[in-house]
Parts: C-alpha cells; structure tokens; sequence
C-alpha cells in the first residue's frame, strides 16, 4: 500500500534476548536519539502517496491548459480539411468539415446524421455523411461557438483536440 499521509506509527520494541517490550520513555537517551532519527527517515515515505497524488494532478492541469491553448489556436486559424465535433442546443451531436477560409469567414459542409450521445460523433465522420448542407460561418462565430461549449473536439489532419 502507498501511504497518502501519516495517521500515526505505533513502535514496538522488544528485547530479543528475554521478549520483554520496552516503551519510549524507558529508553536510554542514545535509543531515544536513533529511534526519532529512523521516524524522520520513514516520514518521506509516509507522504509518497501524497506526492504521487500531487504530481498526477499537476501533470493533468498542465495537460488540461496546453490543450485549451492548443484548441483555441486552431479556432483562431482553421485549417480546410479540419472536422468540428458539435453540441446542438437540442441535445444532439454532429460533425462539420471545413471546406474553405477566407480572411473573415469559414465555409463548411455539415455532417447529415446526428448522434445521441458525444463519443457516438466520431462515427458519423465518413465522406458519405457530408451532402450538401453548406453553412458559413464568420471567424467571431467559431470562437463564439467555441466559448458556449458548442465545439467539442477538434481533427485536425495529424491529431485530435478535445475541449475540458
């Protein structure tokens, strides 16, 4: 087991000789010494669990706050091919895929299906499923969209992004 922090340690100390048990206070004063010293050695150990609790949780902030960086600059410069996972107000969840981009706006083919659920929408992204629903959107519209929670998850040609 890994200890998260230390509730107590309870010693005992029994003489090998004649298996009397011996108290702290009946130590001579050098016992006394070298058991706090073996108490201080044993204490990193007794917060391993914390410290490994902490660097795990420092690992995924950090994860956490590059990918929101990483997702908000691929809002800010969308790239043709990239497909947008999407949350309708209406409960379901669909895909578009950017066709072009112009200085101030983003033309795109919406996926025809829709999901019931988030991690169904990565099905729907087959090259049959886009049709002819053509929407256009101007980049202060993306990033609106991005900021309501409306964009999940973002493929783009080499790697995926999620928004938290």
């Amino acid at each position: 087991m890994i200890p998260l922090f230390p509730v107590g340690k309870t010693v005992n100390i029994e003489c090998k000789s004649c298996k009397n048990i011996f108290y702290y206070e009946d130590l001579t004063l050098d016992g006394q010494e070298k058991l706090r010293n073996e108490k201080l050695e044993s204490s990193i150990w007794m917060f391993s669990g914390t410290i490994l609790l902490l660097l795990f949780l420092v690992y995924f902030a950090n994860n956490y706050i590059q990918n929101k960086d990483d997702l908000t600059i691929l809002i800010k410069e969308p790239t043709v091919g990239d497909v947008y996972n999407l949350k309708f107000s209406n409960g379901y969840y669909s895909t578009f895929k950017i066709d072009k981009i112009t200085s101030d706006s983003v033309f795109t083919t919406h996926n025809d299906f829709d999901a019931y659920m988030p991690y169904e929408v990565d099905d729907l992204d087959k090259t049959e499923n886009y049709s002819n629903k053509k929407v256009s959107y101007s980049k202060k519209e993306l990033m609106q969209l991005y900021q309501n929670g409306e964009i999940l998850k973002i493929r783009h040609k080499n790697y995926s992004l999620e928004a938290e």
